[in-house]
């Protein structure tokens, strides 16, 4: 079952495949100028809303129909083709488009050959305009 995407990266569960994201967290803020009065408390100024960041982690584990190497490398494609995509969960997209500004990958399990058999690659992106 397809959980959801982001750009060529798709989330699924079933019985043979897991690939999901665990969590998704999202920031928003707005920025404030503050005047300068002389003799007088400063004045603030309401100029905007900041661009929205993200970061969500996605477990890609060898243990469940996915190889996780091959999933990192499309990660970190994406995050050096500085391409804008889409973020997808269920049949909603959250916000419009979004590009990867960091990621940060955890190995976790490997065989008796060192081989990576599970990763956890954790993603923080930014609303682009």
């Amino acid at each position: 079952m397809m959980v959801g995407s982001f750009g060529n990266i798709t989330f699924k569960v079933s019985s043979k495949h897991i690939r999901t994201i665990e969590k998704l967290e999202m920031t928003e803020s707005v920025t404030y100028a503050e005047h300068a009065i002389h003799g007088k408390a400063p004045r603030m100024e309401f100029t905007g809303r900041n661009l929205r960041n993200g970061s969500f982690p996605i477990i890609l584990s060898a243990f469940m129909g996915t190889s996780p190497r091959k999933y990192v490398a499309k990660i970190r494609k994406l995050m050096y083709k500085h391409k804008a995509v889409n973020l997808i969960l269920g049949q909603k997209a959250i916000g419009k488009k979004w590009v990867i500004t960091d990621m940060k990958e955890t190995s976790q399990y490997f065989d008796a050959d060192g081989t990576i058999l599970q990763i956890e690659v954790t993603v923080t992106i930014k609303e682009y305009r």
